[in-house]
Protein backbone atom coordinates (compact mmCIF):
# COMPACT_ATOMS: atom_id res chain seq x y z
CA UNK A 1 0.00 0.00 0.00
CA UNK A 2 0.99 3.67 -1.03
CA UNK A 3 1.57 5.81 2.14
CA UNK A 4 1.16 9.62 1.34
CA UNK A 5 2.50 12.78 3.36
CA UNK A 6 0.75 15.52 3.02
CA UNK A 7 3.35 18.91 3.50
CA UNK A 8 2.43 22.47 3.12
CA UNK A 9 4.93 24.07 0.21
CA UNK A 10 5.52 26.59 -1.97
CA UNK A 11 6.27 24.30 -4.92
CA UNK A 12 4.57 25.03 -8.28
CA UNK A 13 1.91 21.57 -8.48
CA UNK A 14 0.91 20.20 -11.94
CA UNK A 15 -2.44 19.65 -12.95
CA UNK A 16 -2.25 15.73 -12.47
CA UNK A 17 -0.22 16.15 -8.91
CA UNK A 18 -2.66 15.13 -6.70
CA UNK A 19 -4.46 11.83 -8.84
CA UNK A 20 -2.37 9.52 -7.27
CA UNK A 21 -4.17 10.36 -3.82
CA UNK A 22 -7.50 10.65 -5.27
CA UNK A 23 -7.18 7.57 -7.11
CA UNK A 24 -6.27 6.16 -3.91
CA UNK A 25 -9.03 7.60 -1.79
CA UNK A 26 -11.82 6.46 -4.50
CA UNK A 27 -10.45 2.96 -4.59
CA UNK A 28 -11.33 3.00 -0.93
CA UNK A 29 -14.91 3.96 -1.07
CA UNK A 30 -15.84 1.28 -3.72
CA UNK A 31 -17.21 3.42 -6.14
CA UNK A 32 -16.96 0.81 -9.35
CA UNK A 33 -19.34 -1.09 -7.46
CA UNK A 34 -21.44 1.10 -5.80
CA UNK A 35 -22.35 3.03 -9.50
CA UNK A 36 -22.65 -0.45 -11.00
CA UNK A 37 -25.56 -1.31 -8.91
CA UNK A 38 -27.31 2.00 -9.22
CA UNK A 39 -29.83 1.59 -11.65
CA UNK A 40 -32.20 4.78 -13.55
CA UNK A 41 -35.66 3.74 -13.35
CA UNK A 42 -36.34 5.42 -17.19
CA UNK A 43 -33.88 3.22 -18.21
CA UNK A 44 -35.79 0.01 -19.22
CA UNK A 45 -32.61 -1.55 -21.16
CA UNK A 46 -29.31 -3.16 -20.13
CA UNK A 47 -26.72 -0.89 -21.20
CA UNK A 48 -23.41 -2.36 -22.27
CA UNK A 49 -21.29 0.35 -19.97
CA UNK A 50 -22.49 0.75 -16.71
CA UNK A 51 -22.27 3.66 -14.40
CA UNK A 52 -19.27 2.05 -12.51
CA UNK A 53 -17.16 1.74 -15.62
CA UNK A 54 -17.74 5.53 -16.15
CA UNK A 55 -16.14 6.00 -12.71
CA UNK A 56 -13.02 4.29 -13.22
Amino acid sequence: MVKFILEDSDDTLTTHSGLGLIGLLLSKTNIHKRFSTLRVPEIKSSPAILNGDVTT
